[in-house]
């Protein structure tokens, strides 16, 4: 249940709005695991799911009130799967997945994925995979009432399609106490669904990604831990050749825990996200802008009371950065939470 308020204010005396999106989403799911040997293993199940929503849209302005609503609308998908994960001795792993989806609005589709990972030498493996995905809309995208600033759902959208594969190498060093990889990932997407204001929800005639993920972690002692995660990304929107909106082309995570002897254990985590491209949508017509970069740092710490209680605590956005995701929102500053955790 979501509800929107904006009432009056001196910027703004003649404007205000009120909205509400109810909805309720159902799922249950039957999933059967078949060890047919240590090293061969068969799943399969199925899902069902049901979701169901309705939005009422009431708003004031010096042109008058406008109104805008959709009765409740429901869509049901029924999905089916299949996946057959055989490890050949100590060596390679291959997993071959189907999945056939049936939906009431778009009918059936069928996607899959196969991997492999094997040994090519001393502590390496080389891995890869090939797959490809189905989206539906949700009920949101296709059915919400337009606003005062125009459409929103489009109940003409077709489902997104994807395709994508990677292929790379991991490295086990120092008697397995440091790891390292690289991997190199292409996906392309068909129907991308896209929001464009005063147009509202859109397919893009079609999108691409591709890039590098790299990974370092090594533990000098048993007691101190680092790891180092760096992606590189690349993305199209075919239609323009431009960059897709709000993908970072680089992204680094840098930590390091430290643990005292099964006393606890602390770790402090830096993020950072790169340029990217977004709109500005506080100007008419929209204009194409770039937000900058941002690293934000947390921490993190945990301390076993006993064997069954563990208390534990973390700082998100330590030094309480400003920075935006999106164009014009606001993020959370600093935030601290407190807990525990029972083990029975």
């Amino acid at each position: 249940e979501r509800k929107d308020r904006n009432d009056p204010d001196t910027d703004y005396p003649l404007d205000s709005l009120r909205s509400s999106y109810d909805s309720a989403f159902r799922k249950i799911e039957w999933q059967h695991n078949l060890y047919l040997s240590e090293d061969h293993t068969v799943t399969f199940g199925l899902e069902a799911e049901r979701e169901e929503g309705n939005s009422r849209y009431h708003s004031e302005s010096a042109y008058g009130p406008y109104d805008s609503s959709f009765p409740e609308k429901t869509v049901r998908t029924t999905g089916y799967y299949f996946q057959d994960r055989v490890r050949w001795g100590d060596r390679a792993v291959t997993t071959l997945g189907f999945r056939l989806d049936d939906h009431n609005r778009f009918g059936r589709r069928g996607t899959g994925r196969i991997t492999s990972s094997f040994p090519i030498g001393a502590g390496r493996r080389l891995k890869g995979s090939y797959g490809t995905g189905f989206k539906a809309p949700s009920l949101y995208q296709l059915y919400a009432p337009a606003g005062s600033f125009g459409p929103i759902g489009n109940a003409a959208l077709s489902p997104e399609k994807s395709r994508g594969w990677d292929a790379g190498f991991e490295q086990n060093f120092r008697n397995g106490r440091g790891r390292t990889g690289v991997t190199y990932f292409s996906n392309r997407f068909i129907d991308l669904i896209d929001f464009d204001f005063g147009a509202g929800y859109r397919n893009l005639s079609g999108a691409a990604t591709r890039g590098i993920e790299a990974f370092l972690s090594f533990r000098p002692n048993d007691a101190l831990g680092l790891h180092l995660d760096y992606t590189y990304t690349a993305t199209e929107d075919k239609g323009t050749g431009e960059d897709l909106l709000r993908r970072a082309r680089n992204k680094l995570s840098v930590g390091v825990t430290y643990s005292f002897r099964k006393k606890g254990d602390l770790s402090v985590d830096l993020r950072y996200v790169g340029r990217r491209d977004d709109r500005d949508y506080s100007v008419y017509p929209a204009q194409r802008v770039e937000l900058g970069g941002y690293a934000v740092v947390d921490l993190a710490s945990s301390f076993p009371v006993n064997d069954r209680c563990l208390l534990f605590a973390r700082v998100e956005n330590l030094f309480d950065k400003d920075y935006q995701e999106v164009k014009g929102y606001g993020t959370p500053g600093r935030a601290a939470y407190v807990g525990f955790r029972v083990r029975f």
